[in-house]
């Protein structure tokens, strides 16, 4: 079409012509990163100008196999490790299971498959929280206050003495609390 009868068009069809435009553009880079992405699902690292060379001019099927075959008659093989290629053996990996983000990658990966996360153990009772319940359950069968707060005052102490920080009594950290809340310190009188 002419440059005149462009010009003359109504504007419903110079939008059709500039999306038809930008879909072939959107297809090419779509193309360009299918190959791409199946050249480094083959290993081979597609930054080296090497590699920049095959991954443009290959013509090939994108299997992995023939894009493997393909980069080991390149030289490529190997690419990416600093330990050269083993013969069929897998490479060794310093991948821990038990690091936390192992463990987060693993809990997306099932919801991603629409499996629930599994549901955390609930938190282990403090040594307050023990005594408490204690406390109650002592008054709640009959026992007198006075020995129901004695006996939950030497499981308080029988937690500090066993680790448990939270149970402990730390002078300097109740007066920096007692500070922070206005409690204590030079007070008008």
């Amino acid at each position: 079409m002419s440059e005149e009868n462009k010009d003359q068009e109504p504007d419903h069809i110079k939008d059709l012509r500039a999306k038809a435009e930008r879909s072939t553009q959107a297809e090419a880079e779509l193309a360009a990163a299918k190959r791409e992405l199946a050249f480094t699902k083959a290993g081979v690292n597609t930054d080296s100008k090497p590699a920049q060379a095959l991954l443009n001019s290959y013509a090939g099927d994108l299997t992995t196999e023939a894009i493997k075959a393909e980069a080991a008659e390149w030289g490529l093989t190997g690419q990416g490790s600093s330990a050269p290629p083993t013969d069929g053996e897998p490479p060794v990996q310093n991948y821990d299971p038990t690091s936390p983000e192992a463990q987060h990658q693993a809990l997306q990966d099932q919801e991603a498959h629409g499996n629930p996360a599994p549901t955390p153990p609930p938190p282990t009772k403090t040594t307050y929280e023990d005594a408490f319940e204690q406390y109650a359950a002592s008054r709640k069968d009959g026992m007198p206050r006075r020995d129901a707060e004695v006996e939950a005052v030497a499981r308080v102490i029988s937690g500090g003495a066993q680790g448990d920080a939270g149970a402990r009594f730390d002078p300097a950290e109740w007066m920096q609390k007692a500070m922070a809340a206005g409690h204590g310190g030079n007070v008008a009188r």
